[in-house]
């Protein structure tokens, strides 16, 4: 992950994405526990954001994995 930035997971519900939580880097790994209910969600994201996260995404996804 470039300086400065961290992966964030993101919870899709009809097309609105809802924070899920931060990717938390270790060695060639990095984990998060989701903390947006999966309940009738649509696909969970990951986008490259600044340290600290966002409220709602500033880039593409570079993951997107339909539920």
């Amino acid at each position: 992950m470039p300086e400065g930035r961290t992966g964030q997971v993101w919870v899709i519900h009809d097309e609105v994405p809802e924070p899920g939580g931060l990717l938390e880097p270790s060695g060639n790994m990095a984990a998060t526990a989701i903390t947006a209910p999966l309940e009738g969600a649509d696909a969970i994201a990951v986008t490259v954001e600044p340290a600290g996260g966002s409220d709602e995404p500033t880039t593409d996804p570079v993951l997107i994995k339909e539920l």
